[in-house]
């Protein structure tokens, strides 16, 4: 017996639009080093670690902060996927492991043209908030392990909202003509 309740339209019929994300490297970069500099700033101040902990995009340390921004833009457009699922063009075909620095992520998505606004935004600030908090923990494992478990939690917690939306039913919910006869 099947269940009465759809609630996903027929894809191919479903109209869709294009929306983007940015997300600006420097914004990103500022809320990193303010994150960790507040964490710096309560450790014991004769502290080795209280300058490592807020030193996490200075100049030689800047180039590991990158990687993990670059790494967790990735994941969250993998993690939208059923967003921004493209086919990859013969120019992205060949990709290298040199350091990108670009001034801003943007993460293209298209989705059902009922998608709402306030999801829009509310994933804008959870894709910001995921970076944030990702390359925090990455640092933390390097700088202040202890420290580590706290990011980790936070950003499986954000993780799971970006999955949420991912996984929202999309279009309008229809009731089946029930029994099926």
């Amino acid at each position: 017996m099947s269940c009465p309740f759809s609630s996903r339209s027929d894809a191919a019929s479903e109209k869709r639009t294009e929306i983007k994300i940015t997300l600006k490297r420097e914004q990103l970069l500022h809320d990193i080093e303010n994150y960790a500099y507040v964490a710096g700033d309560l450790m014991d101040e004769d502290s080795h670690g209280r300058h490592t902990t807020q030193d996490i995009a200075r100049d030689g340390n800047e180039p590991l902060a990158t990687r993990a921004m670059n790494l967790a833009v990735a994941y969250c457009a993998e993690e939208l996927y059923p967003y921004t699922k493209r086919e990859c063009a013969e120019a992205e075909a060949t990709l290298t492991d040199e350091l990108d620095r670009p001034p801003a992520y943007t993460i293209e998505m298209s989705v059902p043209q009922a998608f709402s606004h306030t999801t829009h935004t509310l994933l804008k600030e959870l894709l910001h908030r995921f970076v944030v908090e990702r390359v925090l923990y990455e640092w933390m494992m390097i700088a202040n392990p202890e420290a580590a478990q706290t990011w980790m939690l936070r950003w499986e917690e954000t993780k799971e909202k970006i999955e949420k939306i991912a996984k929202r039913p999309t279009g309008r919910a229809r009731i089946k003509p029930w029994p099926n006869w």
